[in-house]
């Protein structure tokens, strides 16, 4: 009975680690619908596109991107919810 109670908690123990396994996030980024997924997730959610925001101000490099790319940058700040439709500027640019 002893050695059962020991199995029975071993096997136990060993099921409740196995539920806490870490996520390699960049093994799961890698993967392009699982990214494409995630991406989808937080932008349309408006506390984890915030979060985004937020953390993108902080980096660098993500600045830099975002002032080299001025028109993208333009772009998502005129398009509030439009999508992807060009606004005025872009028309007038082109003609």
């Amino acid at each position: 009975m002893k050695k059962l109670a020991i199995i029975l908690s071993a096997i136990g123990l060993l099921s409740l680690n196995s539920c806490s396994q870490e996520t390699d996030v960049k093994a799961m980024l890698e993967n392009s619908e699982t990214r494409s997924e995630i991406i989808k997730t937080i932008s349309e959610n408006h506390d984890f596109m915030t979060e985004f925001m937020a953390t993108m101000r902080g980096n660098n490099h993500a600045m830099q991107m975002m002032q080299g790319n001025k028109k993208m940058t333009g772009n998502m700040m005129n398009n509030n919810d439009e999508g992807s439709q060009p606004n005025e500027e872009d028309h007038s640019s082109h003609h």
